[in-house]
């Protein structure tokens, strides 16, 4: 079972190791400690990447639903109105309001 989690990560190194051996490394000198660790750290830089990604996404439909709550607030639309579109909450949608009228 543990060869099966790390199977992608050991077939990466082969590559590797394969790579380096065509150009005249010995396989005593490969250090596998090494780059299983320089993998595990690459594909750990990768997922967080996607999740930095994936919680900007947010954040950004987040700021642009305000924005579309503060243009409907402008055109007096109904806050209940306002928060099945937007799917902002009626509490924030009262806070925009106040914050327009200020």
């Amino acid at each position: 079972k543990a060869y099966e989690k790390r199977k992608g990560v050991y077939k990466e190194m082969n590559k590797e190791i394969e790579r380096r051996l065509s150009a005249g490394l010995r396989r005593e000198d490969f250090d596998h400690d090494m780059w299983e660790k320089r993998l595990a750290y690459n594909r750990g830089i990768g997922k967080g990447e996607k999740i930095g990604k994936s919680e900007g996404i947010a954040i950004g439909k987040s700021v642009r639903n305000e924005e579309i709550a503060r243009n409907l607030i402008k055109e007096n639309i109904p806050i209940s109105l306002i928060s099945r579109s937007t799917g902002l909450e009626k509490e924030k949608i009262e806070k925009l309001r106040l914050e327009l009228a200020s």
